[in-house]
């Protein structure tokens, strides 16, 4: 994995009362100069902005990758609601090539290098190790409510996002994320609402009484092994 740390700006709770809803942009997480292989690519999260709100911005279709001269067409895969990995074809993929990721024709959002990594099957990372998940809710004129995975080991090197999936565990999409800003922390905010954020349109709420998965994506969009099922207990 590559090390990269991540962090969204997120509203401070105001008390209860008038607000202006954030609204969703786009933000490139895999941090510059990262190998990118075969089975992977670039992240991209929708995360809160003063913005009018609106759809979930992560899948942008109008961005290229620009090898040498020519743009190409990015592949995208929703890992989640407001999640997505870009990557092109297989086989445009050439060793220690480097390319761009144009979010405007010659602007570039990100610069990476495809390596190519020799396995028929891409290595994945251990499940997260988590001790307990709990819920909390505070009070209904505020409207905020936090859902807070408890780990026994902090994530792995270059972590920058926590996958939530339903307890089926079903891999094609989890039902939310969460960027990972610190990767010595043992507590991770796996779902919180507060009154005045946006939400990413397509996000599954995580709340007491609820059975999830829980696996780790690093840097260049390879997404872990899943934990067994864990219920969620009320705080």
């Amino acid at each position: 994995m590559k090390a990269a740390l991540v962090v969204a700006a997120l509203m401070t709770p105001a008390a209860a009362g008038p607000c202006l809803v954030d609204g969703l942009a786009p933000q490139v997480i895999t941090p510059s100069g990262s190998v990118i292989d075969q089975y992977g690519g670039v992240v991209v999260a929708a995360v809160s902005t003063p913005m009018q709100p609106g759809a979930d911005p992560s899948a942008q279709s109008s961005w290229r990758f620009r090898v040498g001269t020519k743009r190409r067409k990015t592949k995208i895969t929703k890992l989640a609601p407001g999640l997505a990995l870009y990557a092109l074809s297989a086989h445009e993929h050439g060793l220690g090539v480097r390319m761009a990721l144009e979010d405007t024709k010659d602007h570039t959002a990100v610069e990476v290098e495809l390596g190519f990594m020799a396995t028929r099957a891409m290595p994945v990372d251990p499940a997260p190790k988590v001790t307990a998940i709990t819920h909390t809710t505070n009070g209904p004129m505020m409207r905020e409510s936090q859902t807070v995975a408890t780990l026994s080991a902090p994530p792995p090197a270059g972590t920058v996002a926590l996958l939530v999936y339903s307890g089926k565990g079903d891999r094609k999409l989890a039902r939310s994320f969460v960027l990972v800003p610190d990767l010595k922390t043992t507590s991770l905010t796996i779902y919180g609402h507060h009154r005045c954020e946006a939400e990413v349109p397509g996000t599954v709420p995580t709340h007491a009484g609820e059975t999830v998965r829980l696996a780790w994506v690093d840097a260049g969009g390879h997404v872990s092994l899943l934990t067994e099922p864990i219920t969620v207990t009320k705080r």
